[in-house]
């Protein structure tokens, strides 16, 4: 553990918080805004929220293309072009450094006590300002190296190259649970900084929303949430529904919301292959319309594929949530959470998904069991004390005070 000291006077704080929109997140937060579009608590305005109540100075930079920036307080967001954009080979790994130094200089101007990097650059680029005493915080919302496919030589070699930040020299560790916190081990030997772990935080009042399951004459309705794209499992999806028509199940309909890149073609071959009457693609969906779908709703799906690296799904959650089942595989590791609760199927396997939705359709006891315990599951993730935010807190409080960072797990109810 890195030898501190405490700080007395009130805490200055780096935050690379990703490619979302911060500046937007801040200004809403000064607005009093409530985010009754989303259903979880944005991170972002979490870790706003932790700095406000310890009176800490933050600087939160973000990698989105709109360019803004917004102060409220003591804490100042801003929007950065992306080093990394569009880049591959040596420009890319050139952008990690460009991305290091602007991280440097931002370090020095705010003269911050700690960097919480939940994003790029490469980790071992920090190892000089951890050095210098700053307290460098690594937060993994992803993990290190793929879970399910052989990592690049070149992977492998970067992330061997963070081995001694993780182990040495950084002053805590913030990880989702399962695959990011144990890679986090297995690259330092056993041997990490204090890992810290947080569950994703929804609010009990939104999903107190969603009635119970109602089984009717109509369809046994299954809904997916999130991004459409290739790698999250869109087109597996259209063949589970195309596969359940030719096998004469049209008791069973699909309700897709999200946008994406596939969203244009997935309804292209929506249409093509007729399956209008069994599937509808929703495109981006309010919260409202969102609430009455999982109102209408039977069972959840999450047909992530393995060429996807998945941190903590929170559709997973959602379902339970929303008291219904879920239907996904391990490449998803909020099924770890959600096991009493769900039906777990190889990844990748379209044969897979439309057995166990079947299932769920003619089996109803198993379908009462799995919804049965779907409440208890759910309330993990509405107590503010395994979020982010206290994940967060219980890392600057024990900084400031010159203490070691103590451990913090967050297991799955069984």
């Amino acid at each position: 553990m890195p030898k501190t000291k405490s700080i007395d006077r009130p805490l200055r704080v780096l935050y690379l918080g990703g490619p979302g929109d911060a500046p937007a997140a801040l200004r809403r937060k000064a607005a009093g805004d409530s985010f009754d579009d989303v259903a979880h608590v944005p991170y972002s305005l979490q870790f706003f929220d932790v700095c406000e109540e310890l009176d800490a100075q933050v600087l939160s930079v973000s990698t989105h293309p709109r360019t803004d920036e917004f102060t409220f307080g003591k804490a100042r967001a801003v929007n950065r072009t992306s080093h990394l954009a569009g880049k591959h080979g040596a420009r890319y790994h050139l952008g990690h450094l460009s991305f290091a130094w602007e991280v440097a200089r931002d370090t020095w101007n705010e003269k911050a006590d700690v960097v919480v990097t939940a994003t790029e650059p490469y980790p071992f680029l920090l190892e000089p300002l951890a050095l210098r005493g700053v307290k460098v915080v690594p937060a993994l919302h992803a993990t290190l190296l793929p879970e399910f496919k052989e990592p690049s030589r070149g992977a492998k070699v970067l992330t061997r190259a963070s081995r001694h930040l993780f182990e040495r020299s950084c002053a805590a560790i913030l990880s989702h649970p399962g695959p990011c916190a144990k890679q986090a081990y297995e690259l330092t030997r056993g041997q990490p900084q204090p890992i810290v772990e947080f569950l994703p935080l929804f609010r009990r009042e939104r999903f107190a929303q969603v009635r119970p399951p109602k089984r009717n004459d109509g369809p046994f309705r299954v809904i997916t949430v999130g991004r459409l794209e290739p790698e999250k499992g869109i087109y597996d999806l259209i063949a589970v529904a195309k596969q359940l028509k030719a096998n004469g199940r049209a008791d069973i309909f699909f309700d897709v919301c999200g946008a994406g890149s596939a969203l244009d073609d997935a309804r292209n071959k929506v249409r093509e292959l007729g399956l209008g009457h069994v599937m509808e693609l929703h495109g981006w969906t309010k919260m409202d319309q969102l609430l009455e779908l999982w109102n209408q709703s039977h069972a959840a799906v999450v047909p992530t594929t393995t060429d996807f690296v998945e941190g903590f799904n929170q559709v997973v959650i959602e379902a339970l949530l929303a008291g219904r089942p879920v239907i996904t595989s391990r490449v998803c590791p909020a099924l770890d959470y959600a096991r009493p609760s769900a039906i777990e199927v190889p990844e990748n396997n379209v044969a897979a998904y439309c057995e166990a939705i079947v299932r769920l359709v003619d089996d109803h006891a198993l379908y009462d069991r799995l919804q049965g315990n779907c409440a208890r599951l759910a309330s993990l993730f509405l107590e503010e004390d395994r979020s982010f935010a206290a994940a967060v807190r219980h890392v600057l409080v024990a900084l400031k005070d010159g203490r070691e960072v103590t451990p913090v797990s967050h297991p799955p109810l069984t």
